[in-house]
């Protein structure tokens, strides 16, 4: 008898999904797309009015969430005149723009007039011009092609774009409606290297290029620094013929005739569950059409604030509580670089994406209402850059016909549609998964229990935005889907999802589209501008950035909706296997709502309570304890009681539940967790082995005992056990340390150990390295590019080149890490990686680090973490910090010269209100920076103020030169400089340090990279604004009574116009004759005045005339401008005179 022919496998295949998903009847659709609007401005300026009040003529003002003390100067609450000021000031701004447009190609098209070597005495003609035009409008105007028509810019040969015009053109809408933008930062949509790689016409030769580099750009840099950086970028081929094995799977062919059979029953059961069809409840000739929205209003009930400070001040304080202000370190080179994050966070999976939790401990102090900042984040990509002036929502259905279809900007929905604001709890289904792993690995990184939090969300429900756009009635016994896609670009396509129809529309089930969190707009990690919020459901299936929203009658496809969010049997233990790809395609296997769980906060991981002393009367071990954690559940079910077990589940103890404020919806239902405590006695505690947590919901159930191991470790609600133990202090006194299973960011040293089963099999797996070849840390550094790309696991050697172009997490990812001598590489890709990708990586290997680097890493991470916790002791009371930036605002900016300018900045405030403090030693540097599409932009600035602690009122001055575009061969000029010379007062940049190896202590007194040093008498070599650090110094010591350091400067410039600071360092010679020596020296003699100083370059018999001679060492020479100046007019001629570098002769 044959064999039965075997099932239809391809019912498994996952179709296409394109990065850019649009269907392909969306062109037929009779409505403006949004490259439509970009065209023409009269439609733009008909459907966008910014900043218009509702129609119920409450006052609420878009993206205000109905408080009035946000209100809009200008708003008048009278819909009529209002929409035509909202008009009117569109059509003014766009306006605006299209004046800075052509301003812009006007500067473009001089810019290569002038270069007669170019133009050859012929400028543009009219349809270059035209052409030009177009690209730069484009870019103004903020349309869909700004990227795509800045690259093209940069790529015409034609075409010199410096970073000036970029930012003039690209508007920053937070000086407008900074309420709007919350403490994100401005972007330009480039890379600094995209700007500087331009190749236009006459371009030198790479060598010649970088020989002007260095007196443009590469001055810039060292004109702080006294160091040139450069970096080289190129491209890999990648590999060609890589392939997704969890999309592709196991070969059918490799199954049995068993094997067969069961999948063609699986696939009925499949086919049965799709074809279940909808049961109307009422016989079809007597079912009524859909009707009218109901009308949701929102009481706000926020204080009315008249006084402008006094606003101000709630404001900021709010903020305080709310948001993050700071960008912290592990950003500034990821496309995250502009978005500001706790450092309360743990992230989970390496620097980026973001994926990462609070602390339960403090995530439960904080209350019921979790603060923005410690609210968890899932990120699968980097954030994309939206604005909400610009973000529209497409609304569409496939096929056509289900409903009109329209394109929404975000004052439309916030305008057209009433507003509800409700608390609702989200957690990431992989909560608590890093248990799962301890059990067995799973397919994915750990997560603690602190992937779960509570908000008060604003926005409109997805009902009645449906229902107003002429929703046709869903035919009986049809299933329609409500899909979502969100503007983000994951490594496996857009991020999409679909859900039930029916739960959407449902008036009891609150779907909505968020714009606000917890009284503000949205932060851009929790989906800035709009996002989806579906009550109880797991946080995968509420898109952020949401960009498209349709009905259709298929679910959807996308890799995220068929591969993301499901527990797969435990059988299933391979992910590449056909049964993982069956079962990914079964509807069952899919997580939608959440399921009950609960876990206990405090006592927190590794909190110690002494077991002696006294509180409220008891003492010692009778001492009562509050235990308290969170519990929740999904389906907008409640948890009726919560239950503490301290001997192992024989009996339980009642704990008290305590809700947020109005947590009841339509009667029954509960979108929010629930807190709870139980008071024990100390002496229970201890005496137990372990503290159990259980949670019982409306159908009398309750939680697992033990882990259920899955594939993909998701939706873990096991009881949730914490263990004592008992140990003696440093004070000699017994404490109970209390071990969570693991600790908050999913760390190892909680009291669940991986099992010894998995970790003998980790071992084995791992290759033989006795005869693997050793390479130094040195030859691992040097290969960091993408053409060229190492990395260090566990102490051994890979080589990830071939991996970068078809790499999941994409090429940054690796890149972040290449050639690092780190832990953080380890860390990092063992907390997001699972078994395939370790045979994956296996065979990359090529050797091991040598044992003398392995000593040096491990020696690095202790130096490292020691250096961190002492700095930040230090700068406790500082608003600047070495570790993350802080925003600085530009207040002031004074012209000293036609290129040179003096900026002041203002700091943060402290979060009493007091003015923020600098608080730079002597010697040290700030860096400075923006952000660009890729990463931070920095250079290392000296403050000329303020110096003297009297001088730290909360703002600081850097004196900067700006080398202006087509000054210099290197034509784009400086980036920095030019990007402060472009910058309006108002406008922020960012500050992080101290940076730098010397410190001055005083009284001759320094330190340079630790070590100690005195000099009775300094020698400074200043070059252009290199002379900023010596001018920090000279001031600090003539300042200073008692310090009788002696001083002589050589400052040498190009021209007279370039000496900064020229009449201050006069008179503080006149009034410190014997203690400061000045002296210039110019490339040519000036000729509107009489020069009695040097004219030539610096050499060693200017330095020996005027320079303090080594007296063995207490003559120290410090050096500080552009590279040539230092490399081939000083540091010879200084080595000459006796002076050995890093003895007495140093470069800041």
């Amino acid at each position: 008898m044959s064999a039965p022919a075997p099932p239809d496998y391809s019912r498994f295949d996952t179709p296409v999904w394109p990065k850019a998903h649009t269907l392909a009847l969306r062109a037929e659709y009779p409505y403006a797309t949004a490259h439509d609007l970009a065209r023409e401005s009269s439609t733009l300026r008909d459907q966008h009015s910014p900043l218009r009040a509702s129609r119920d003529n409450t006052g609420r003002l878009a993206g205000t969430q109905g408080r009035p003390d946000y209100a809009h100067p200008e708003d008048t609450h009278q819909r009529t005149s209002d929409h035509g000021r909202a008009a009117a000031a569109a059509a003014d701004a766009d306006d605006h723009q299209q004046e800075v447009g052509n301003h812009v190609v006007d500067i473009l098209a001089q810019r290569y007039a002038r270069d007669e070597r170019v133009s050859n005495g012929n400028p543009w003609s009219a349809e270059e011009r035209s052409r030009v035009g177009k690209l730069v409008s484009a870019v103004a105007h903020d349309t869909a092609d700004r990227e795509d028509a800045i690259k093209q810019l940069l790529d015409d040969p034609k075409v010199v774009l410096s970073i000036r015009e970029i930012k003039e053109l690209v508007r920053d809408y937070k000086l407008q409606y900074p309420l709007l933008h919350g403490t994100a930062r401005y972007v330009l949509p480039c890379t600094e290297d995209e700007i500087k790689n331009q190749n236009w016409a006459g371009k030198e030769a790479p060598r010649e290029k970088a020989e002007v580099n260095e007196n443009a750009d590469a001055n810039e840099k060292a004109g702080a620094t006294g160091k040139a950086n450069g970096k080289e970028v190129s491209h890999a081929p990648g590999d060609k013929d890589k392939s997704n094995k969890q999309e592709n799977g196991q070969d059918a062919a490799e199954l049995s005739d068993a094997e067969h059979a069961f999948y063609a029953k699986f696939i009925q059961e499949v086919d049965l569950f799709r074809s279940l069809q909808n049961n109307p409840g009422i016989p079809p000739h007597r079912r009524a059409g859909l009707g009218g929205s109901d009308v949701f209003k929102c009481a706000f009930t926020r204080r009315r604030i008249g006084d402008p400070v006094e606003r101000g001040t709630v404001e900021a304080a709010r903020r305080q509580s709310q948001e993050e202000m700071e960008i912290q370190i592990d950003d500034q080179f990821t496309p995250d670089n502009w978005i500001p994050r706790s450092s309360r966070l743990h992230r989970l999976s390496g620097k980026h994406p973001l994926n990462a939790e609070p602390d339960f401990a403090q995530l439960y102090d904080a209350g019921l209402i979790t603060p923005t900042k410690l609210h968890y984040v899932r990120n699968h990509g980097a954030v994309p850059r939206l604005a909400w002036e610009s973000h529209t929502l497409e609304i569409f259905s496939d096929p056509p016909g289900m409903l009109d279809p329209a394109e929404l900007f975000m004052d439309q929905i916030v305008n057209d549609y009433p507003s509800i604001e409700i608390p609702v709890t989200i957690a990431c289904d992989g909560i608590r998964r890093q248990e799962v792993n301890l059990v067995k690995r799973s397919a994915a990184f750990g997560w603690s229990a602190g992937g779960v939090s509570t908000c008060l969300w604003t926005g409109v429900l997805v009902r009645d935005i449906l229902l107003s756009r002429n929703l046709t009635a869903q035919p009986p016994g049809q299933r329609w889907y409500l899909h979502f896609e969100g503007a983000d670009e994951p490594s496996e396509g857009k991020y999409a999802t679909s859900i039930p129809f029916a739960h959407a529309i449902d008036p009891n089930n609150d779907v909505m589209l968020a714009f606000g969190i917890n009284g503000a707009p949205l932060s851009p990690d929790h989906g800035y501008p709009l996002r989806v919020i579906i009550p109880t459901y797991v946080g995968g299936r509420q898109i952020k950035w949401l960009k498209k929203m349709w009905i259709s009658t298929k679910e959807n496809t996308s890799h995220y909706h068929i591969y993301d969010n499901r527990v797969l049997p435990p059988f299933v233990t391979d992910g590449h296997s056909m049964l993982a790809k069956a079962f990914r395609h079964h509807p069952d296997t899919m997580c939608m709502e959440q399921n009950l769980n609960s876990v206990i906060c405090r006592p927190g991981h590794n909190e110690l309570i002494a077991l002696d002393g006294e509180t409220d009367g008891r003492r010692g071990l009778d001492r009562l304890v509050k235990v308290g954690g969170y519990a929740y559940h999904g389906a907008g079910h409640g948890v009726q009681r919560v239950e503490l077990s301290l001997d192992g589940g024989k009996t339980w103890k009642y704990c008290w539940r305590r809700l947020p404020d109005n947590p009841l919806r339509h009667g029954n239902k509960f979108w929010t967790w629930c807190f709870w405590e139980c008071e024990v006695t100390l002496r229970e505690l201890v005496n137990s082995h372990e503290m159990i947590v259980r949670a019982w919901d409306v159908f009398k159930n309750t939680q697992p005992e033990h882990i259920t191991w899955n594939l993909t470790g998701m939706l873990n609600n096991a009881w949730y056990r914490v263990r004592p133990e008992l140990e003696t202090g440093a004070d000699g006194k017994a404490y109970a340390r209390f071990k969570h299973p693991v600790g908050p960011g999913a760390t190892s040293d909680g009291w669940m150990k991986p099992s010894e089963v998995e970790q003998i099999k980790e071992e084995a797996s791992k290759p033989d390295i006795d005869d693997e070849k050793q390479f130094t840390l040195e030859e691992i550094e040097k290969h960091n590019k993408e053409d060229d790309a190492w990395l260090i696991i566990h102490n051994k050697v890979y080589d990830v080149t071939s991996v970068l172009e078809w790499h999941p997490g994409g090429k940054a990812a690796i890149m972040n890490y290449a050639g690092r001598a780190t832990v953080d590489t380890t860390n990092d890709y063992v907390a997001i990686h699972d078994g395939y990708a370790n045979e994956q990586r296996d065979k990359l290997l090529i050797g091991r680090v040598s044992d003398k680097g392995i000593k040096a890493l491990k020696d690095d991470e202790e130096r490292a973490a020691r250096a961190r916790e002492k700095m930040m002791e230090e700068r406790a009371d500082f608003a600047m910090n070495p570790f993350r930036f802080i925003p600085a605002t530009l207040i002031k900016k004074k012209e000293i010269s036609k290129d040179t300018r003096v900026y002041t900045f203002q700091l943060p405030p402290n979060a009493d209100g007091s003015p923020g403090k600098l608080g730079l030693p002597i010697g040290k540097h700030v860096q400075v920076a923006f952000h660009a599409k890729n990463g931070v932009v920095l250079r290392p600035y000296t403050p000329i103020r303020p110096i003297l602690p009297e001088e730290d009122d909360g703002t600081f001055d850097i004196l900067v030169k700006a080398y202006f575009p087509g000054a210099s061969a290197f034509k784009p000029g400086g980036t920095l400089s030019n990007y402060l010379d472009v910058m309006g007062e108002g406008e922020d940049i960012d500050i992080k340090g101290p940076t730098g190896e010397i410190t001055y202590l005083g009284n001759g007194d320094f330190t340079v990279n630790d070590d100690k040093f005195h000099f009775d008498k300094l020698n400074l070599v200043a070059g252009g604004t290199g002379l900023t650090p010596h001018l920090q110094l000279i001031k600090k010591i003539l300042c200073t009574p008692g310090d009788n350091t002696q001083i002589s400067l050589i400052d040498s410039n190009h021209s007279f116009g370039d000496i900064l600071m020229y009449e201050e360092l006069v008179q503080f010679a006149k009034d410190n004759r014997n203690q400061l020596k000045l002296w210039f020296a110019l490339s040519s003699k000036p000729d509107d005045r009489e020069w009695s100083y040097s004219v030539g370059h610096l050499d060693q018999k200017m330095m020996e005339d005027h320079f303090y001679l080594p007296e063995g060492d207490k003559v120290g020479t410090f050096l500080c401008g552009p590279p040539g100046l230092i490399a081939h007019g000083a540091v010879p001629g200084l080595k000459e005179m006796g002076f050995e570098d890093g003895k007495t002769m140093f470069g800041f």
